[in-house]
């Protein structure tokens, strides 16, 4: 079964070989490689037409019109794979990345999900985890358990389900429906929200990974996107909004979750102009379900358990013997096996949401943790 791989390519030279490396090395090898150079600059083309002339899998195309849209809709329309995905052309991936989906394309799921890295450097690697229960979700369990905060998460105030088409899997036959069907795209900000959720709308099927296959490289830090330094921002923003009425038209479902993605965007136009809206949200450690001076495993090295982890150095309560995560990619943080190794009188799960506190729970009573040494 093969799977189509989009790489849209705009002056990427610096970080294109490790790009194409990562991919043409997976250990799944029925794959086509989609490169589509839009109006490159640099060297970036003959980096492409390199790989194209020792490896047949390699299929190098041109777009002249300029934006990551044309780009993909011009691998979409190519592939010849029974399903596509995408990756960015300065992001890399993992060597079994496409095998551990296998057995999905397999059995004819539409879209198969799975979490990201972001990669800052080598030092500092931070995992992104789906809000939702590693599962295969039907089209009913989409509708009733996915569409509810597929857009927007009110509770966390971001998106629900990540829009990012890189860390998705689609089958050929429905995403080449929705390309075919768009003919332009003229925003740069929101393309993946624009795809991507009126593609989870249309399918029947779709599994869940609560794995990292996908390493996502985090450039220009800190700096103020060009897409809102765009004097033309709101102006596009508002034409997303409206493509995404049209494109989710069921009002009972999508209307409040669509509004709330558009009062959220607006705000970052204050942004061009210095305006910050303060929205970091504070966790409390669960001092009265810890005794003084006990000895703690924490469980969760996202941004609950960062401030657990500052709030307990500065009040010295309690001793944490083991800074533990299911992806240990943050400096002191340790693999989940490592907690056989040691002493402890809680384990303290710093997560906020539900149901993956459930699934983490789960995976320690697996472990032989005594349920009642759980704090959350």
């Amino acid at each position: 079964m093969t799977l189509s791989i989009i790489v849209p390519v705009y002056n990427a030279e610096e970080y294109l070989t490790q790009c194409i490396e990562s991919i043409l090395k997976q250990s799944y090898r029925d794959i086509e490689l989609i490169l589509v150079d839009n109006n490159s600059t640099d060297s970036s083309l003959s980096i492409c037409q390199k790989y194209e002339d020792v490896d047949n899998r390699v299929h190098v195309l041109k777009e002249t019109k300029k934006g990551p849209f044309y780009a993909r809709k011009k691998g979409v329309l190519e592939a010849v794979g029974e399903y596509i995905t995408f990756v960015d052309a300065d992001d890399f991936i993992e060597e079994n990345s496409y095998c551990r989906a296998l057995a999905d394309m397999e059995c004819g799921v539409d879209g198969i999900f799975y979490d990201i890295y972001r990669y800052f450097s080598k030092e500092y690697i931070r995992y992104d985890s789906s809000w939702k229960m590693e599962k295969i979700y039907d089209k009913g369990l989409i509708a009733e358990e996915i569409f509810p905060q597929m857009l927007w998460n009110k509770k966390n105030n971001s998106f629900g389900i990540d829009p990012a088409l890189w860390c998705k899997i689609f089958r050929a036959d429905k995403i080449k429906s929705l390309f075919y069907r768009i003919d332009t795209m003229d925003f740069h900000y929101g393309e993946d929200v624009a795809i991507t959720y009126p593609l989870i709308r249309s399918i029947d099927s779709l599994s869940i990974h609560n794995e990292a296959y996908y390493y996502h490289r985090q450039r220009n830090n800190g700096k103020l996107p060009g897409y809102i330094k765009d004097d033309e921002y709101l102006h596009k923003l508002y034409k997303l909004y409206l493509h995404l009425k049209s494109e989710l038209p069921e009002h009972d479902i999508f209307d409040e979750q669509i509004e709330l993605f558009y009062i959220n965007s607006i705000n970052l136009a204050g942004k061009k102009y210095g305006v910050v809206e303060k929205t970091n949200k504070r966790y409390l450690f669960p001092f009265g379900k810890v005794e003084k001076y006990e000895k703690i495993i924490l469980y969760g090295a996202g941004n609950v358990g960062t401030q657990y982890m500052e709030q307990i150095g500065q009040t010295k309560y309690c001793q944490v013997v083991l800074w533990v995560d299911k992806y240990a990619v943050k400096q002191n943080v340790y693999p989940i096996e490592n907690i056989s190794k040691y002493s402890f009188d809680k384990v303290v799960i710093a997560i906020e949401d539900k149901q993956i506190i459930d699934n983490v729970k789960r995976m320690l009573l697996e472990m032989g943790i005594n349920d009642k040494k759980m704090v959350y």
